[in-house]
């Protein structure tokens, strides 16, 4: 958890030079492999855009198992920095976090690496894959898992932007999932 407010501060103190801030809202149904106990998701994401290619956010989620109706939740400082490939429309990008899982008393900190590749397919529309690499810090959490995402992002106006998701969760948990995200910027 120290980790977690180091990175927050560090979050903070990038503020004042900050490009863009946003905020971002998540909704995510995730389908775990032969199991009926769906998990439904919802993420808040504030953070800052800097126009230096860095972006701090805080990544919180609260989650809803469909079966057994039991609720955790996740909070997740992250760094990612994007790095546009000469005069092209293509960007190779990696983010990192570290986080705490929030779990009926339960709690244990983890982190995730995150690359992923952005294609500019328009002004305003987006194409990305990435594969987010997660593990607890802690033995036998069943925490660790590689997720490969894809999806598009398209700017609805020059302050909302709308985004989905498909993504496959392999490791100790396997599941299919889809995520739609809304994105007002500052």
């Amino acid at each position: 958890m120290k980790k977690s407010l180091i990175l927050v501060a560090l979050m903070s103190s990038y503020a004042v030079a900050a490009d863009k801030g946003f905020v971002t809202i998540e909704g995510e149904h995730e389908n775990i492999h032969g199991s009926t106990n769906d998990v439904r998701s919802l993420n808040i994401i504030p953070g800052i855009k800097l126009d230096n290619g860095y972006t701090f956010d805080l990544k919180t989620q609260i989650q809803s198992k469909k079966d057994d109706q039991t609720v955790s939740g996740n909070i997740e400082p992250r760094v990612r920095y994007d790095y546009k490939i000469g005069m092209t429309d293509l960007s190779v990008w990696g983010r990192v976090g570290l986080g705490e899982k929030i779990d009926n008393g339960a709690n244990f900190g983890y982190y995730t690496v995150e690359p992923g590749v952005s294609y500019a397919l328009a002004k305003d529309t987006k194409l990305f894959i990435s594969d987010r690499y997660r593990d607890s810090f802690a033995d036998g959490k069943g925490y660790k898992t590689n997720t490969i995402y894809v999806g598009a992002s398209k700017n609805l106006t020059d302050v909302d932007t709308l985004g989905l998701k498909l993504y496959r969760k392999y490791n100790d948990t396997e599941s299919n999932g889809v995520e739609v995200a809304y994105t007002r910027w500052f």
